[in-house]
């Protein structure tokens, strides 16, 4: 199944529940976090997610590098396109697959 989905980060901050899916209820905010912090914390999935999008962005060990990071926006366009790539290849329509 090849997701259609658009998972270009936004140049602009953002805000998490902003890419809250429109079909996932209110009451499943809390699964739907959970989920994306499971899915990061897996080697995996962050593999798959690095050969499908072609970020390589490793988080900066140093403080300097954190620094770098922060600045030039590299973690907070990792995170957007992260979560966008979660919410097609791993958390889905609420309802199940519409194919």
């Amino acid at each position: 199944m090849k997701a259609t989905a658009d998972i270009t980060p936004d140049p602009e901050p953002f805000n998490i529940l902003d890419l809250l899916p429109d079909d996932t209820p209110d009451y499943m905010t809390d699964a739907w976090i959970a989920c994306i912090v499971w899915a990061a914390g897996e080697d995996g999935i962050m593999d798959v997610f690095r050969a499908d999008t072609g970020f390589a962005w490793i988080p900066g060990k140093t403080g300097i590098e954190r620094m770098i990071d922060q600045a030039t926006g590299a973690d907070q366009q990792f995170v957007e396109a992260f979560v966008r790539w979660v919410n097609v290849k791993i958390w889905g329509p609420v309802n199940g697959p519409t194919n």
